[in-house]
């Protein structure tokens, strides 16, 4: 909360994910400590007892009849790696299964700090009449912040960008 007043913190628990663990007793301190703070939560499959949202990951589901049993709130994560999508072709394909909040999650530019999936988030925008459509992986800097906004995506997850140093609170109050 140093660099600046985030309303969102989006958490990647891997060892959740990965079914090997998971950090729910870290995850109920963050939101003792900043009870204002909305979590995201991508734990994969695993049913955590942490107050946070949840984030539904594509490749978690081997379908779509399983993925559309969650009936409760959500964000969807639409995860691609270098060959593609992940998961379910259907979620990918048509927005009509996508909930309010949508990331675009390009896991090989994740930490890359090589630039955004522009190709990609576009044609997403161009499917979607209702979700909001949120960035994952390559953000650089203030430019690509600009470029997503132009392009209408609705914010960002800025991890590497921040640990970077290449965006300063008040470069950040400009897309508040």
């Amino acid at each position: 909360m140093k660099l600046y007043p985030f309303r969102t913190l989006y958490i990647a628990d891997i060892d959740a994910i990965l079914g090997t663990g998971n950090h729910d007793e870290l995850i109920e301190k963050i939101h003792f400590n900043f009870p204002s703070l909305h979590l995201w939560l991508d734990a994969g499959n695993h049913r955590t007892s942490a107050k946070a949202f949840p984030v539904l990951g594509s490749e978690s589901f081997s379908s779509l009849e399983n993925y559309l049993q969650h009936k409760n709130p959500h964000v969807l994560s639409l995860d691609y790696n270098a060959n593609g999508a992940m998961g379910i072709a259907d979620l990918h394909e048509s927005a009509e299964y996508w909930p309010d909040a949508v990331i675009c999650m390009t896991l090989n530019q994740v930490g890359s700090a090589q630039g955004v999936d522009y190709k990609r988030l576009n044609a997403l925008i161009s499917r979607n009449k209702t979700s909001k459509i949120y960035a994952a992986g390559g953000v650089c800097g203030v430019e690509d912040l600009t470029q997503l906004k132009k392009i209408g995506v609705s914010g960002a997850l800025v991890a590497t960008a921040l640990h970077h140093g290449e965006l300063s609170a008040q470069q950040l109050a400009l897309f508040n």
